[in-house]
């Protein structure tokens, strides 16, 4: 199908394969047949590009200047005159956005984070191209958050839950260009990983029944992850006497979170948990891994509505998933898994138990997870959504689809 409407995603976090990555992937693969060319840009190659790319489709690398390759708030709490160097970067990035929207024409950008968004709106806003900000986490920052409201065209958040809990006078004042689209998954993805987990156990992993109750968690170890408070739980659970494993599927994606991943291994040791609990890095197979395991547990301080809930779910599993974002417009407490405070090891060590302790339990609450996930978050179902808001928001008559190119990928110099 030639393509009738061209968008560029600009993500500056695509170092790591987690959700977002995942997401981005899952666009780049269902739009096309949907008349949409999407082009996404990304600060360097990693698995994301290499996919996209491999599967024919369109990425760009535009590398950033060295003061914008910081993340963790790193910028935030930088000196003034770190600061006065990193806006010269990013004027000059800028340039570099600038001569990529000029050739590609988009109608439309979008971006998945306030960072994206402030980065690419200067020279989205020079073209008059409409920017879509889709919000897949929490907001923090009520500053850079109110800009944000004001420049995006069109605000995507993920549940009402998210929309409503940070800033509703924002909302309301924002309302004619705010609107929900949940996150979604491809079944045919997670029935295909199951099926590959069935005919052959991932590489690394012990399934002896000895081995007790296997625990899951699949993600970035990374601060706002909560894993501490996941490992006291698992020390509870220890102490108790229950057997378990759990597998932590994850690294800490950029270098600022390598002390706190540090410090989590040094936990787990300190707590004699050290043949119990498995760090087994980023795993291609993760939901391979995840179909193996018997329960999910997410223990995360802000997100938005979790891919991997609704993946494990999808698989079966019961869930017990921190009060955080839009974990309740998925998950139903006390049917599909248990949600409980953020922050709170005891009540994650008490919802887990219920699950280590009885199979059936287990058996009850995945198989209505499992109905719940296929009937209620097809992505089918939200691509043809999503390219109703780029009709909606991407109204730029200077755009025509005979402008439209369909190269395959480029590859941008890196910025010196």
């Amino acid at each position: 199908m030639n393509p009738r409407f061209r968008v560029v995603l600009y993500e500056p976090y695509a170092n790591s394969f987690y959700g977002n990555s995942r997401y981005i992937l899952a666009l780049a693969r269902q739009l096309r047949s949907r008349g949409v060319d999407l082009v996404v840009v990304v600060p360097e190659r990693h698995e994301l590009s290499e996919r996209i790319l491999s599967e024919g489709g369109r990425c760009i690398i535009l590398r950033p200047p060295t003061s914008l390759r910081r993340y963790g708030r790193q910028i935030e709490n930088s000196s003034i005159l770190t600061r006065a160097r990193t806006a010269i970067s990013l004027a000059i990035h800028n340039g570099d956005l600038l001569r990529i929207l000029r050739r590609e024409r988009p109608h439309l950008v979008q971006c998945h984070n306030i960072r994206a968004l402030l980065t690419v709106c200067p020279a989205s806003k020079a073209l008059r191209i409409p920017i879509l900000l889709y919000v897949k986490g929490e907001l923090e920052n009520p500053f850079l958050d109110g800009i944000g409201f004001r420049i995006a065209s069109h605000i995507l958040f993920q549940s009402a839950l998210n929309r409503d809990q940070k800033y509703p006078s924002l909302v309301r004042r924002y309302a004619s260009k705010i609107s929900i689209l949940s996150n979604a998954i491809d079944l045919r993805e997670i029935y295909g990983a199951e099926e590959r987990a069935r005919v052959k156990c991932p590489e690394g992993l012990s399934l002896a029944s000895e081995h007790g109750v296997r625990i899951v968690f699949l993600g970035s170890i990374c601060p706002r992850k909560g894993l501490e408070f996941l490992i006291d739980a698992l020390g509870m659970l220890h102490r108790s006497g229950l057997q378990f494993t759990a597998w932590l599927v994850g690294d800490e994606a950029v270098k600022e979170y390598r002390e706190y991943a540090a410090e989590m291994r040094k936990k787990v040791a300190i707590l004699g948990l050290s043949r119990r609990v498995l760090f087994t890095g980023w795993r291609s197979d993760a939901l391979e891994i995840l179909s193996k395991g018997d329960i999910f547990v997410l223990p995360a301080l802000s997100e938005g509505v979790p891919k991997t809930v609704l993946e494990a779910m999808a698989l079966g599993k019961p869930v017990v998933a921190t009060d955080v974002g839009g974990v309740r417009a998925v998950m139903v407490s006390g049917k599909t898994g248990f949600v409980v405070a953020p922050r709170c090891s005891s009540e994650l060590y008490a919802a887990l138990r219920k699950l280590v302790e009885s199979s059936e339990l287990r058996s009850e609450f995945g198989k209505l997870a499992r109905g719940i996930a296929k009937l209620s978050f097809s992505i089918d179902q939200h691509m043809e959504t999503l390219v109703q808001v780029y009709d909606r928001v991407g109204t730029r008559p200077e755009c025509r689809a005979s402008n439209l190119r369909t190269t395959q990928s480029i590859i941008e110099a890196p910025t010196q």
